[in-house]
């Protein structure tokens, strides 16, 4: 497992998942729902890494400098706050303050890039992490397998 998240991290993974004065990439809202979650959930999380690249991003057409071909492409990439591993499972998990029908389709796109990207053996499993959750969210979530936490 710890290939899976090496390869796919600019990041140290943690093992287990500890409270950081700051997280790559998160914001300060999904940062305290972070850190709240894991403060009540220390062990939830067997390691974890933060603020991963998916996708291919763009392509810069012209005569541009290689690094700045590289930057256009790495700062277009989707990010997955955190991706975890939990009991031989992979979990790509979204922080999200005040929550809409969007996370789903954040969810889901972030897995199918990972997939694209990688050829896992193991189960993925989608979770949410919000600070409110309101019913239709709640039923639109669950239809799709998506499992989520209120913290």
């Amino acid at each position: 497992m710890d290939q899976i998240l090496a390869k796919f991290t600019h990041t140290r993974a943690d093992r287990p998942p500890k409270k950081l004065f700051s997280y790559p990439h998160l914001s300060p809202a999904d940062t305290i729902i972070w850190d709240i979650f894991i403060l009540k959930n220390p062990d939830f999380f067997d390691a974890v890494t933060y603020d991963v690249r998916v996708g291919q991003g763009i392509t810069v057409e012209g005569n541009y400098e290689p690094k700045i071909v590289d930057m256009a492409k790495i700062l277009s990439q989707r990010r997955i706050d955190v991706l975890a591993e939990r009991k031989g499972e992979i979990w790509i998990v979204e922080l999200k303050f005040d929550p809409g029908v969007s996370l789903l389709g954040q969810l889901l796109g972030y897995k199918t890039l990972l997939l694209q990207e990688i050829t896992l053996t193991v189960p993925v499993k989608l979770f949410a992490i919000v600070n409110r959750i309101d019913q239709d969210l709640k039923n639109i979530l669950i239809t799709h397998g998506i499992l989520f936490h209120t913290v």
